[in-house]
């Protein structure tokens, strides 16, 4: 298990759908008969997102993670590329991706990861 952040581009849809609850206390009307007073309410967004990403990502090479094993430990550049799916309420979204590296450079074919699939957590807020 390996962690890490990356840069990178997600592009997809988000599905959205809106709860509205009215909050109300009882009162009189003009005609002083009791009615219901709203006195506020709670708009609760729930949706989910479905999406593609890729970003640029960097990749470390050691014996431990390479066969055939390399003489000297190095850093290349690669890609990550894969799917996700994320659950979105209000602002707030968690959901899961499965992707893809591919390292670029020398000694990333010897990569033992190299295109093999990974499992990611996908955390988000939006600021918009």
């Amino acid at each position: 298990m390996t962690t890490g952040v990356n840069a990178g581009v997600a592009l997809g849809f988000k599905n959205n759908n809106n709860i509205y609850t009215p909050y109300y206390k009882l009162g009189k009307d003009n005609n002083n008969r009791i009615t219901r007073l709203l006195i506020n309410h709670k708009l609760t967004t729930i949706g989910f997102t479905p999406a593609i990403f890729a970003g640029l990502t960097t990749i470390g090479l050691s014996e431990k993670n390479t066969s055939p094993t390399i003489g000297q430990e190095r850093t290349v550049l690669g890609i990550n590329y894969g799917v996700l799916f994320a659950v979105n309420i209000n602002k707030f979204s968690l959901g899961g991706a499965i992707g893809f590296d591919t390292g670029f450079g020398k000694d990333s074919k010897s990569w033992v990861y190299q295109n093999k699939p990974w499992l990611g957590l996908v955390v988000g807020f939006d600021f918009l």
